[in-house]
């Protein structure tokens, strides 16, 4: 059985260069605001990993989680 996926941040991460450590932690941190919505969790992470550049180069300040 696939796994149903409702946004694909994994392709986004790897075109902005990010490394699979900095993503495991980044979804360790969002999976903790997000415990038990998928959906959600994975919106979140897409948001994340769009605007990778400018929070992680400090632009932003913190990660864009909201809810």
């Amino acid at each position: 059985m696939t796994k149903l996926s409702y946004f694909d941040y994994y392709k986004s991460a790897q075109e902005k260069g990010i490394h699979p450590k900095e993503l495991r932690s980044l979804e360790k941190e969002i999976r903790h605001e997000f415990p038990n919505d998928r959906m959600m969790f994975e919106l979140h992470m897409l948001r994340a990993v769009s605007s990778w550049n400018d929070w992680h180069t400090g632009k932003l300040g913190s990660l864009p989680v909201h809810h």
